[in-house]
């Protein structure tokens, strides 16, 4: 099924979001420290468990956690620098400094993914992102997402509502129960790429064993949705298995059976006390199925994200109709520009529309799709919604 319409949603959508105490929003590129140290969560037993995290940025940036409460902190240069540190670490044969920036960077990753999480739970305080739930089903758009948080599936939840049908019993899921979903819509259908691990959605209390892709996807009614939800920078509930154990000494073990293999969580295994990364029942690291924002991004691999870029290069070609939210082609992420040069190439859309404040960013959509008329311009969603 080819969609009509396709929409691309960046982290600007979701400034309208804010908890009911603090008013704390989901943070950009620069501002993550200046939201989260307003949080309890990094409290002063919080930013004692990201000691080396603030060690590390005051050994490099000489910011200290006052001034990380005050300043922009580009997150894109410290990802960047861990991720060239751990490379060469690794080049030279050094375990010891390759396992500290690792670390370093778990940290740095959970503190990002905790804080969305938790900012995630007040979607509904954005009366705008409920609606896209209902657009995108009457549409039956596809959605192209940079962000990691869950807001979109939750308002196509919303929108379509819950089954009737009770949850399976706790332990293994049995077959005839393999296509089971607390909504009338299966998030794990929705993500156009098919993973090695699901765990089947479930209430709380009730402790279901994960369920093998093989098995979950050839179910006959667990086939994939055909309008997908392109999460191109990965996403809260995506997780990858390591070899790394949480505690390196204490295992004789060094290989994970599972390495490599990416599991679709039902929920946010690192929403919990502590920033360390996640682990699974054998105390191996889970680590979060995201594209941290580093200026190298490898996005052409076999693995769902690599899956999930050459699908969307597919959905853009085909689309009469780009709605571009809250995205503003940052100059840094070339992968995004290659893409859209790339799928526009043959054929431009019928129809533009650049959803943001900045009318600079519908030239730029325009210029990277080979639009030669003039896009419709709408300064947020709530007048997108009103003037479609």
């Amino acid at each position: 099924m080819v969609a009509e319409t396709v929409y691309v949603f960046g982290a600007g959508i979701n400034r309208s979001v804010k908890d009911y105490v603090q008013n704390l929003r989901p943070p950009l590129a620069t501002d993550l420290f200046k939201q989260a140290l307003r949080h309890e969560m990094l409290n002063e037993s919080g930013r004692q468990e990201l000691e080396d995290l603030f060690a590390y940025i005051w050994r490099y940036w000489r910011y200290s956690v006052e001034d990380l409460r005050e300043e922009p902190f580009d997150l894109e240069a410290c990802f960047t620098m861990l991720q060239q540190q751990r490379i060469e670490a690794d080049a030279d044969g050094d375990k010891r400094q390759k396992e500290m920036i690792s670390q370093i960077e778990d940290h740095l990753t959970a503190l990002l993914t905790r804080y969305l999480a938790y900012i995630e739970l007040f979607s509904d305080t954005a009366s705008d992102l409920g609606k896209v739930g209902n657009q995108v089903l009457a549409e039956r758009a596809a959605v192209l997402t940079f962000n990691y948080d869950t807001i979109v599936e939750s308002a196509i939840e919303a929108a379509v509502g819950t089954t009737d049908e009770s949850p399976p019993e706790e332990g293994t899921v049995p077959d005839e129960r393999l296509s089971y979903s607390e909504y009338k819509w299966n998030r794990a259908l929705a993500y156009g790429v098919r993973f090695q691990e699901v765990h089947i959605q479930q209430n709380m209390g009730v402790v279901l064993a994960p369920v093998m892709g093989e098995r979950f996807y050839g179910h006959p009614d667990n086939e994939l949705y055909p309008t997908p939800i392109l999460k191109l920078h990965g996403s809260l509930n995506w997780f990858i298995h390591t070899s790394r154990h949480s505690r390196p000494n204490a295992y004789g073990s060094t290989k994970n059976p599972k390495e490599g293999s990416v599991v679709l969580a039902s929920g946010y295994p690192h929403v919990r006390h502590g920033f360390g990364p996640p682990e699974d029942l054998d105390s191996w690291i889970l680590r979060p199925m995201i594209v941290t924002p580093v200026l190298y991004k490898d996005l052409v691999g076999k693995g769902v994200v690599g899956q999930s870029w050459r699908r969307a290069r597919k959905e853009l070609s085909t689309c009469r109709r780009l709605v571009v939210a809250g995205y503003s082609f940052p100059p840094t992420d070339f992968a995004t520009r290659r893409l859209f040069l790339e799928a526009f190439a043959d054929s431009p859309p019928k129809e533009l529309v650049s959803v943001n404040p900045s009318r600079s960013v519908a030239g730029e959509a325009a210029f990277l799709c080979h639009f030669r008329n003039k896009p419709l311009v709408r300064e947020n969603l709530e007048e997108f919604f009103e003037h479609p």
